[in-house]
């Protein structure tokens, strides 16, 4: 009889402007780009870790190569210090609607964050990119019920929201434009 612990989470090594986490039901063999996550609550750990949030901690916990711009490099010990809500925060109503959206999410082509959050797709130069631009009503309905249930969990109120937002905006946009100057 097994530990009822899955490896069915999967975390990329890195990250570019497209911020996303697997899940893997099937336990498809993983290389050392792909790290497996172990839990009991696979889906809502998957779920949980595609919020915006966690994002935020990623963004401010990784690194890039040399020290320059671009892909945003997280090792296992990175991904162990990003804050993650743990499951049994939420509510039985909460996970039904953290299921419904992560669902959706993962039905879905996965976009940039900045399309992800209503603004445009960016230009070569991200000069189109205002991370003051952001609005909730322009976020993607599924990504802002996902974003929803973990800001509630944590008391946020709106304004502290789009701060969220807006840092993780600002700070993959200089990580990218940073790439491009070097």
């Amino acid at each position: 009889m097994g530990s009822g612990i899955d490896d069915n989470v999967v975390f990329p090594e890195r990250q570019q402007a497209r911020f996303f986490i697997l899940f893997n039901p099937a336990s498809v063999f993983l290389n050392k780009s792909f790290y497996g996550v172990k839990t009991k609550s696979s889906k809502f750990v998957a779920a949980l870790a595609i919020s915006h949030l966690f994002q935020l901690s990623t963004e401010l916990i990784g690194r890039t190569p040399g020290g320059g711009g671009g892909p945003l490099d997280i090792d296992v010990t990175m991904a162990e210090k990003s804050i993650i809500l743990h499951p049994s925060t939420l509510t039985f109503s909460r996970c039904q609607r953290l299921e419904k959206a992560f669902e959706q999410i993962a039905n879905r082509k996965i976009k940039s964050v900045f399309e992800e959050l209503g603004l445009p797709k960016p230009n070569r130069d991200y000069s189109n990119i205002c991370p003051e631009a952001i609005s909730l009503d322009k976020v993607l309905p599924d990504r802002r019920e996902l974003d929803a249930v973990i800001v509630e969990v944590l008391g946020l109120t709106e304004e502290e929201q789009l701060a969220v937002y807006r840092a993780v905006v600002e700070l993959v946009k200089n990580r990218l434009i940073k790439a491009r100057s070097m």
